[in-house]
């Protein structure tokens, strides 16, 4: 029997609501007509299955297979949708998604292709979720969701890779409340489905039913390691700096100090049409730096410090990032 349908409520006092129910809309039809496996994760799906409140939306997040990722992305394109520029932070973090954007719509559509956290392929991932769905309905048209278990993963995992943000304890603490209901056992085995047991722990360690013997934790990846324990985009370039081979120093370096303007237009958008406001650009990301150097190379000292005795082992891939997530937090220093 297929599950019931999910309402979305579009009402609310901020219009945006409104706009993401059409975004929604929108996903729907490119994903129908297409025949793409498109699933709504975070945002939308995390309060219809009672993980966070009701609020105003930004963004609407979903996730598409690898392979389906540019015949999405073309379609919105078509509709005159376009990608947001990024910052490839030197090649440390795998890319794991493309925000779109329209000129005239306040939100974007964040089209992921996988999810940082979960270390098995996406494709296998998109098929747990898949196993075990909910429909999310909205102005007449249905989406594909994960279940109550897989939001709570989803949301833990997002808000365990930056556990220095204001307000990330307390949305863990409110996690967990709401998802009381779930057993332990069943989160474990999810996890280790999807591989993002290590990456899960500390959410797993502070449930009531959790219990040591139940499960084995392997090592978290250099990447898990790298988002976790790397606070800004300065921390991040000085170890990356350090563990990169003596030929690609002084291309880091380069890129560190003058980043394209394609890059500094993740933060700023304008900048990849003003050429002359990159002086100051410049010029104000070398006093951030300045000023956020003591704390950053303590952060390093702690990404030195839970690096396995044999990094040789765990590499971090070297694929450029395209998320617009995490760009807050390296933004340019």
């Amino acid at each position: 029997m297929p599950p019931v349908p999910l309402a979305f409520d579009s009402r609310g006092a901020n219009a945006n609501r409104a706009y993401l129910a059409l975004a929604l809309g929108l996903v729907s039809r490119i994903a129908a007509t297409r025949a793409i496996d498109a699933i709504v994760v975070k945002g939308a799906a995390a309060e219809l299955t009672g993980l966070r409140p009701p609020r105003d939306f930004s963004d609407v997040d979903i996730m598409v297979r690898p392979v389906e990722l540019e015949i999405f992305r073309s379609e919105l394109e078509r509709r005159g949708w376009i990608a947001r520029p990024f910052e490839d932070r030197d090649n440390v973090f795998p890319k794991h998604s493309v925000s779109m954007y329209h000129p005239r719509w306040p939100i974007d559509i964040d089209v992921h292709y996988r999810f940082p956290g979960f270390e098995a392929e996406p494709e296998s991932v998109i098929d747990e979720f898949l196993q075990d769905q909910l429909l999310l309905e909205s102005g007449g048209m249905q989406l594909s969701m994960p279940s109550k278990l897989g939001c709570l993963v989803v949301q833990a995992l997002h808000q365990l890779r930056s556990p220095w943000e204001p307000g990330a304890s307390d949305a863990l603490a409110e996690l967990q409340r709401r998802s009381a209901d779930l057993e332990s056992a069943r989160i474990i085995e999810f996890a280790r489905r999807t591989r993002c047991l290590a990456a899960l722990r500390p959410f797993l360690e502070q449930r009531p039913d959790f219990s040591p013997a139940d499960v084995i934790f392997p090592e978290p990846s250099s990447e898990w390691r790298v988002r976790t324990l790397g606070e800004d985009s300065a921390s991040i370039r000085i170890f990356t700096l350090i563990r990169a081979p003596w030929r690609q120093k002084p291309k880091l370096l380069w890129r560190a100090a003058f980043p394209s303007r394609t890059a500094l237009a993740a933060r700023d958008i304008t900048l990849r049409e003003l050429r002359r406001k990159l002086p100051n650009v410049y010029l104000h990301r070398f006093l951030r730096f300045c000023s956020a150097l003591p704390e950053s190379i303590r952060a390093v000292r702690r990404l030195l410090a839970a690096e396995p005795k044999n990094p040789a082992r765990q590499t971090i891939r070297s694929i450029p990032a395209t998320d617009k997530t995490d760009r807050s937090r390296f933004s340019a220093r």
